[in-house]
């Protein structure tokens, strides 16, 4: 018998084998020869260590696998690694994998994973080969749930406030009950873009709660590049400052939750104005005239507001001795106003203020 020893850089095949056989006396046979009777196959490599780094990443994040390998007749930096990723509704696949390189200090085959901005959510398998310069390989190492890839959320960035005239103002804001303001909120996700989030508003006056009464439905706006609120408070709407605060979603169910901003809007009142007013160009001492005058407000009816009137004479100051009180005719739906000069009142051209 003889030991048939191919050494690791032996061709791959079959071989051939021939005998020939010599006796005591040195006479020798003929060959007999026989074909393909050995194979020489490689050795197939193997896997000695596998670890992750970061195994719970984000969208477009990266885990990076380490491996360990070994193979009788080649250098471990002379294989190569094969990695493959499958998500829970997936198939094999090496799509999310960076090619792999040996990192020649730890003496590791490396592979980065990153997910794209549209992966799908939840944990990962991961499974690994290494092969050989002769084209073998080692079996799949599997390794389930090894990463979790999760959602990146949205990014609230700011607001700004914009009037009718088109001024803006990112830190506080005026108007006057049943004025119009914008609020512009501005935001930004890695994966989505800023039209497909959802965006809340609320408003809170000083003694009530959170409430979207005073706003409108949502509106992204090109022309911004921003979400568009519109901000109108009621005409018995509560005067004094309002607090704001902004929700922003994105289409995975992810959200900044609420960012509150306090005292940033005051609503006021709305002036009344003199509309029109009417008197006799004179009087004589001890007779009277009318004075009528129309007034009007946006959050109140004409008749409930309150009319003051005072005179001034020649070398007077101003008063309202001679004044009857007002009063609201709404047969004529107009203010009216007595003035009754006595018969020592001081002649001449009187002022009249409302």
């Amino acid at each position: 018998s003889t030991n048939f020893a191919p050494t690791t850089t032996a061709e791959i095949g079959y071989y051939d084998l021939r005998f020939m056989v010599t006796d005591t006396d040195d006479g020798t046979s003929n060959w007999s020869t026989y074909d393909d009777v050995l194979f020489v196959a490689s050795n197939p490599p193997e896997l000695t260590s596998y670890s992750l780094l970061n195994n719970d990443i984000y969208r477009t994040g990266t885990s990076v696998i380490l491996v360990g390998v070994y193979d009788i007749e080649d250098s471990n930096s002379s294989m190569s690694l094969v990695a493959e990723h499958r998500s829970l509704s997936g198939n094999w696949s090496s799509s999310y994998f960076h090619p792999a390189w040996f990192n020649h200090t730890s003496e590791l085959w490396s592979a980065n994973f990153t997910p794209t901005i549209m992966a799908e959510l939840g944990a990962y398998d991961i499974r690994v080969k290494v092969v050989d310069l002769d084209g073998g390989s080692s079996d799949w190492s599997t390794h389930p749930d090894d990463v979790t890839v999760r959602n990146n959320g949205p990014q609230f960035a700011d607001y700004t406030f914009t009037g009718t005239e088109g001024t803006s103002n990112l830190s506080h804001a005026e108007l006057h009950r049943s004025d119009t303001m914008s609020i512009l909120v501005n935001s930004s996700d890695i994966e989505d873009t800023e039209a497909d989030h959802a965006v809340s508003v609320e408003h809170r006056s000083y003694s009530g709660d959170w409430s979207t009464a005073y706003l409108s439905n949502a509106t992204y706006s090109q022309e911004h590049q921003s979400w568009l609120f519109q901000f109108t408070p009621l005409p018995v709407s509560e005067l004094g400052f309002y607090d704001i605060r902004i929700n922003v979603s994105d289409s995975d169910g992810d959200s900044t939750g609420w960012q509150e901003f306090n005292d940033v809007i005051t609503v006021l009142n709305n002036i009344p104005v003199l509309v029109n007013h009417s008197i006799n160009s004179s009087v004589l001492r001890a007779n009277t005239i009318i004075l009528e005058l129309n007034a009007s407000d946006i959050e109140d009816s004409e008749a409930s507001l309150e009319v003051i009137v005072n005179y001034r004479s020649p070398a007077g100051d101003w008063a309202d001795e001679h004044l009857y009180n007002p009063y609201y005719n709404h047969e004529i739906e107009a203010w009216q106003i007595v003035f009754a000069p006595m018969e020592s009142t001081e002649l001449g051209s009187y002022d009249f203020k409302v």
